[in-house]
C-alpha cells in the first residue's frame, strides 16, 4: 500500500489520500458487519432456485414453495397500473401540476419502470428490503437528458452502521454503492481525465469484499466506488476505485461553484437512494422477507416428501450374508439389507403403504404457508383449497389485502422518488418538448420544465385590486387570486400521489369488452355511446383500417328519426331485435367476439 500512496500523492493531496483510505476502512468493516445478513440472504437465494443442500442416502426431494409464492406477489403487484396524479400546494403550483403529469408519466415510461419494479419487489419478497436509486444521465433521450431510476443490488451498497432505522437514511454519514468496472469504460469518462491511468486493474485485495468467493481475473476490471456524503450539510460524490485512486470529487469541479458558494451534487440536496422494506425489525435498519418465513416450511415439505418417497418404495431386497449374493446384480437404491434366512437366499418382502400422518401433515404446512404469507394458492394459479365458491372468494379478498398492504408501501417509496426526479427536470432541462399524452394519438403538450423554477407568488385578491379588474374587464370572471407587488418568484410545489391498480385498465381487450357492455345503454332516451364514437375508438385506438363513409349498418336500418334518438341519423340503433348483424343483447358488430376476451 505504501507504493499506491506514493504514486497516488502525485496527484492527490495528503488529506485527499487519508479521506479515501479512511472510508476505505469503514466500508470494508461495513461489509464485515454485514456478513452474517449476507450469509442469510444467500441461504434465501439458494432456497427461491431449490439449490438446496444434498444429503447422503436420501431422495433429495426439491419441492419449491418459495419461488411459486414470491412471484405470485411480484406479479399481483407489478401487472397493475402505476398512475402519478400531481395537485398544486397553492394557487401558484397548480396550473403547473398538468406539466408535472405529464413529465413524471413520461419519466416513467423511458425507465421501463414495469422492469424496475420487478426487480425491486422480487428483492423485497425475498430479502426483506430493496434499494431504487435516482441519478441524471444527459446523454439519454439523444442528449435531452433523463432521470434514471435503477435498482441496485442489495450487496453492492453499503450505509452508515449507525443507521439502524429505514426512516433515518438521510441521517446517514455517507452511502457508498461499489459496481464492477472495465478500463475501456474508466477512459470514456471525461470528467476522470488522465486519473483513469493510475488504476491498478485486475483487482485489489479488496476485491473479495465485493464478489464473494470469486476471484477478479480480468486484467482490465477494477472496482468503482460511488461515495455520497452530506459535506457541511451539501451533498457531495466522490468517485474512486477500491485501490484509493481518487477519481472525482464535485467539490472540485467549477459547475458546483457559484459565487463562492458550493453547490449540492444535485439541487434537491438528498441522498438519490430509497428504501423499502417488507417486515421491519426493530433495531435494524433491514428488516426480512417472505423468504426468511418460507425456508424452514419449504425444509420441512422436502424433509416430509424424502420420507413418503422412501416409504413408498415397491419392496424391499434382504440376502442371507452366509449365502454367496453378487451385490453388484442386485439393482436396488437403498441396497441390499442382511438378515438371518435359513429358507432362502433372498427374499423380495413388500413395503406397507405412505403413514396417513404424514399426508395430513404435509397439508396442513400447504396451509401454513398461506398463513404465513397472507397470500392464496388460489392466486399463484395452484389447485383450488377452498370447497366452496365461497370460501375460494374469501381466499381470493385475503391474498388481496395482503398485497395491498404491500403496495401501499411500495406508493409511498415512489411518491419520494417522484417528487426528486421532478426537481432532476427543473434542474436540468435546459430546453422545451413536445410530450406525447399517454393514449392520445396525436395529442402532445409543449413543457418547459424551466418555467417551474419561477413562477409568481399569489395572495388572495384585495378590494382596490377587485374594483380595478372590473373596471378593465367589464362583465368578466373575477379572479380569486392576485401576485404580490414585489413580483416575488418560487418554484413549484406539488402534492404527488401513486395509485397502483387505481383507475381504468390500459388493456386494449378490457377497454373493447367495457365498450361492448355500454354500447347497447340507453340513458333518458339516448344512446350513451354512439356509434361514431364506436368507429373512433375502433380507428383510433384499436388501429383498425377502416374506410371512410363506411356504415356499420345498412342506409334502411338507420332510421330517419330526430338526431340524438334511437336510430336517428348519425346514430347506431344499438337497441331492438331483429337487427342484422346485431346480438341478442342489441350490440351490433359485436355478436361475433369471444365471450370474455379477459383482462391481461
Amino acid at each position: 500500500m505504501n507504493q499506491d500512496r506514493d504514486k497516488r500523492i502525485d496527484f492527490m493531496t495528503e488529506d485527499q489520500v487519508k479521506r479515501i483510505d479512511d472510508f476505505l476502512t469503514k466500508i470494508d468493516n461495513n461489509r464485515s458487519e454485514l456478513g452474517t445478513l449476507y450469509d442469510r440472504m444467500e441461504k434465501e437465494q439458494k432456497a427461491y432456485a431449490g439449490d438446496q443442500e444434498l444429503k447422503e442416502n436420501r431422495p433429495n426431494s426439491r419441492v419449491n414453495i418459495i419461488n411459486a409464492n414470491i412471484e405470485g406477489q411480484v406479479a399481483a403487484l407489478v401487472e397493475q397500473n402505476l398512475a402519478v396524479t400531481c395537485r398544486g400546494e397553492g394557487p401558484s403550483d397548480q396550473p403547473y401540476a398538468r406539466w408535472a403529469q405529464i413529465g413524471l408519466d413520461w419519466s416513467f415510461r423511458k425507465n421501463r419502470i414495469k422492469k424496475i419494479l420487478e426487480a425491486h419487489e422480487r428483492r423485497r419478497e425475498l430479502f426483506g428490503w430493496a434499494w431504487l436509486k435516482l441519478y441524471w444521465d444527459s446523454d439519454a433521450v439523444k442528449e435531452f437528458g433523463l432521470a434514471k431510476l435503477t435498482c441496485v443490488p442489495p450487496n453492492s451498497l453499503f450505509i452508515d452502521l449507525k443507521i439502524n432505522d429505514p426512516f433515518r437514511v438521510q441521517e446517514a454519514e455517507y452511502i457508498a454503492e461499489v459496481s464492477l468496472q472495465s478500463k475501456t469504460w474508466a477512459k470514456q469518462q471525461k470528467r476522470y481525465g488522465d486519473r483513469a491511468d493510475n488504476i491498478f486493474y485486475g483487482g485489489t485485495d479488496r476485491a473479495q469484499l465485493f464478489q464473494k468467493e470469486k476471484t477478479l481475473d480480468d486484467d482490465d476490471a477494477f472496482w468503482l466506488i460511488q461515495l455520497w456524503t452530506m459535506t457541511d450539510g451539501v451533498l457531495r460524490l466522490e468517485e474512486f476505485s477500491d485501490d484509493g485512486v481518487l477519481l472525482y470529487d464535485s467539490f472540485e469541479d467549477s459547475d458546483y461553484k457559484k459565487d463562492g458558494e458550493q453547490l449540492p451534487y444535485y439541487r434537491y440536496n438528498k441522498y438519490p437512494y430509497f428504501l423499502t422494506t417488507l417486515y421491519p425489525q426493530e433495531g435494524e435498519l433491514y428488516g426480512f422477507g417472505d423468504g426468511k418465513l418460507l425456508r424452514p416450511l419449504q425444509d420441512m415439505i422436502n424433509d416430509l416428501y424424502d420420507q413418503i418417497r422412501r416409504a413408498a418404495r415397491p419392496n424391499r431386497i434382504m440376502f442371507d450374508p452366509e449365502s454367496e449374493v453378487e451385490l453388484e446384480d442386485i439393482d436396488e437404491d437403498d441396497g441390499p439389507i442382511p438378515c438371518v434366512n435359513p429358507n432362502q437366499t433372498i427374499k423380495v418382502a413388500e413395503v406397507g403403504k405412505v403413514n396417513p400422518a404424514l399426508w395430513q401433515l404435509l397439508a396442513n404446512i400447504h396451509q401454513e404457508v398461506q398463513r404465513v404469507t397472507r397470500f392464496s394458492e388460489l392466486m399463484m394459479g395452484q389447485g383450488a383449497k377452498a370447497k366452496t365458491a365461497t370460501e375460494s372468494s374469501i381466499q381470493q379478498q385475503q391474498g388481496a389485502s395482503a398485497t395491498d398492504h404491500k403496495k401501499l408501501m411500495l406508493q409511498e417509496t415512489l411518491v419520494e422518488v417522484c417528487e426528486y426526479m421532478l426537481d432532476m427536470m427543473m434542474e436540468n432541462y435546459t430546453e422545451a418538448k413536445a410530450f406525447r399524452i399517454d393514449e392520445k394519438k396525436d395529442d402532445y403538450e409543449w413543457i418547459d420544465f424551466r418555467q417551474m423554477n419561477e413562477v409568481p407568488v399569489l395572495k388572495p385578491t384585495t378590494e382596490a385590486y377587485t374594483r380595478q379588474y372590473q373596471d378593465m374587464n367589464p362583465g368578466g370572471e373575477m379572479p380569486k387570486w392576485m401576485e404580490l407587488e414585489s413580483g416575488e418568484k418560487k418554484s413549484v410545489d406539488f402534492d404527488t400521489e401513486i395509485n397502483i391498480g387505481a383507475g381504468l385498465p390500459k388493456n386494449k381487450a378490457f377497454l373493447w369488452q367495457m365498450l361492448e357492455k355500454l354500447a347497447p345503454l340507453i340513458v333518458e332516451g339516448r344512446n350513451v355511446i354512439s356509434w361514431q364514437e364506436v368507429r373512433n375508438f375502433m380507428e383510433d385506438f384499436l388501429g383498425l383500417p377502416l374506410e371512410d363513409g363506411t356504415q356499420i349498418l345498412p342506409p334502411e336500418m338507420m332510421g330517419q328519426g330526430i338526431p340524438g334518438q334511437p336510430g336517428a341519423p348519425g346514430e347506431m340503433p344499438l337497441q331492438g331485435a331483429n337487427v342484422p348483424g346485431m346480438s341478442p343483447g342489441g350490440n351490433p358488430m359485436m355478436s361475433n367476439l369471444p365471450p370474455n376476451p379477459g383482462v391481461l
